[in-house]
């Protein structure tokens, strides 16, 4: 009894199926197109073997049903080829348009010189069915086409697999390439060379060797999700590919589960930390109070900042993140901890910070030097400015101003006066009441000062600020004659402590009105000539937090 074509029957059956199914799964997948087509081809092949390999067929017949499955044992090559760039992505390569030709060209070639009878010459009966006796230059140029478009699909996929970091994807290459190569063998042998051995007891069999072929592709599908995105295949790779450490725990706090990223930072092994408390990365009392106290109370942490410690001890800053996963009945089923190794980053902020207080400290001794310089040209109000940058930095805190306005308030109030570098020595020490004229001098001061400073980079206004320092909120301040919120608020402030401070000590033209009188004057011109809320802030630094001038 001849079972071959029942044989061919079946694996007709197998790759149909097998198309169905993975049309069914994504029907505009290319990936999953590309393999029916491939199965499409081994199906045809099978099919038309039924009459082929069958003692009941006619010669005719037998010529016709292998002419029809040529299309099929013909262009399977080229079809896996196909698959191969779908499946080890080479976009660029299946973009450029003359690789289709390349790809298709010749197997038609080959089909057009079958139906044509280029490809056999005779058909003999053998006991097991029809058998084709080639014409042996088309059948070596065939097993050329095939063989070559076989290898460099093996090549494809094994140097995929060389550069794949994802673990499934590894494990898939792995399947698909055995599952190729042992069919690729014993087809050789039955297909090719037992025939030009004269071996004629052992039917052709490549369409049903090939089911190796299709139960290889069908495992991978199965067992590794092949050309099946489910949310647990897309998770399993984002988690073994992610670059933060990830890691599970019981409800407990002891370790389920660690990804290849938590591993590396860690130096344990995943044979070492399965089942051991998450404890053995952080401080206890880290742990004990945030994570787990955190945890039981179903809270979730984000961003905090913990010193993660390694198997050889060292510590290593990270951003630790986690939330509780919860059971169907609302309890909590274990923990998942995100930590983000910060130390590259903890590295540039502590050379950005270097960086900044020494160019901070350059900035200070500049502002320290043209402080003095003022001192040197005026030296009857010397300690002023340094003076009035007390009671000015004192009003932005009491005002609860950031730091860095602080900082700025601090830079521009110590050298407010600088612009009196550019007036005349015997102006600035006078011992009698100025005239107009020198009046009108004294007051240029702001805008010299101004344009000293204007193209200093301070990283905040002081050049602005200095040039309004003797603005006043009625508008009968100068240079520009500026009115309320148009004045900055730093020039507010240094307006209010550079009169409190002026009045308070000592002038060539007058002795020290004292801190009295000081007051008295920004408290009867509040809301006029200062701002309130800033005399009030002042006010409230000497009278009720003892402020006083060093």
């Amino acid at each position: 009894m001849n079972i071959l074509p029942f044989l061919h029957f079946f694996a007709f059956l197998v790759y149909c199926c097998l198309i169905v199914f993975i049309l069914w799964k994504d029907p505009k997948s290319w990936l999953n197109r590309s393999c029916a087509a491939f199965f499409a081809c081994l199906a045809l092949w099978s099919f038309t073997y039924i009459f082929v390999q069958n003692l009941n067929s006619s010669e005719d017949t037998a010529i016709l049903f292998d002419n029809i499955g040529s299309i099929g044992w013909v262009s399977f090559a080229s079809f896996f080829l196909w698959f191969s760039l779908v499946f080890t992505e080479k976009k660029k390569i299946l973009k450029a348009k003359i690789i289709y030709p390349l790809i298709f060209i010749l197997p038609l070639l080959f089909i057009y010189k079958q139906w044509t009878g280029f490809f056999s010459s005779d058909y003999i009966k053998r006991p097991w069915g029809w058998e084709a006796i080639g014409a042996s230059s088309m059948w070596w140029y065939y097993y050329l086409y095939y063989l070559s478009f076989i290898i460099i699909s093996l090549y494809l996929i094994l140097n995929f697999r060389r550069k794949t970091k994802e673990p499934i994807k590894k494990k898939q290459v792995g399947i698909i390439f055995v599952a190729t190569l042992i069919p690729l063998i014993l087809a050789t042998i039955t297909d090719a060379i037992l025939p030009e051995l004269n071996i004629v007891m052992i039917p052709t069999m490549g369409n049903i060797i090939t089911l190796i072929w299709a139960f290889g592709i069908v495992y991978a599908i199965v067992k590794y999700k092949l050309m099946v995105v489910t949310p647990a295949a897309a998770a399993e790779n984002i988690i073994s590919t992610m670059a933060d450490s990830l890691i599970l725990s019981d409800r407990q706090g002891n370790i389920t589960s660690v990804n290849k990223a938590a591993l590396d930072l860690s130096g344990y092994r995943k044979d070492e930390l399965t089942g051991k408390s998450i404890e053995i990365f952080f401080r206890e009392k880290d742990f004990k109070s945030t994570l787990l106290g955190k945890a039981i109370r179903g809270e979730i942490i984000r961003n905090y900042e913990f010193s993660f410690k390694t198997k050889t001890g060292n510590n290593i800053p990270v951003i630790f993140s986690s939330s509780t996963i919860m059971d169907e009945a609302g309890s909590i089923a274990g923990i998942v901890c995100i930590v983000k190794d910060i130390t590259e980053r903890k590295l540039a902020e502590d050379e950005l910070q270097q960086s900044y207080q020494k160019t901070k400290r350059a900035m200070d001794a500049t502002i320290e030097t043209m402080s003095k310089m003022v001192e040197v040209k005026d030296p009857y109000t010397a300690g002023h400015q340094q003076r009035v940058s007390q009671l000015a930095i004192a009003i932005a805190k009491e005002l609860n101003l950031s730091q860095d306005k602080v900082e700025g308030i601090r830079r521009a109030s110590l050298i407010h006066d600088i612009g009196k570098i550019g007036l005349p020595s015997e102006l600035l020490s006078k011992p009698t009441k100025l005239n107009d004229i020198e009046f009108s001098l004294i007051k240029s001061h702001s805008q010299i000062g101004y344009d000293i400073l204007k193209t200093i980079d301070f990283s905040y206004p002081v050049a602005e600020i200095v040039l309004q320092h003797q603005e006043r909120i009625n508008g009968s301040g100068y240079p520009q004659g500026l009115k309320g919120g148009k004045i900055l608020l730093g020039a507010r402030i240094i307006g209010v402590a550079d009169v409190v401070e002026a009045m308070a000590s000592h002038r060539p033209y007058r002795p020290a009105l004292g801190i009295d009188a000081a007051l008295e004057e920004i408290s009867k011109n509040k809301g006029i000539l200062y701002d309130s809320e800033i005399v009030d802030a002042c006010l409230k630094l000497f009278k009720e937090k003892g402020f006083k001038f060093e």
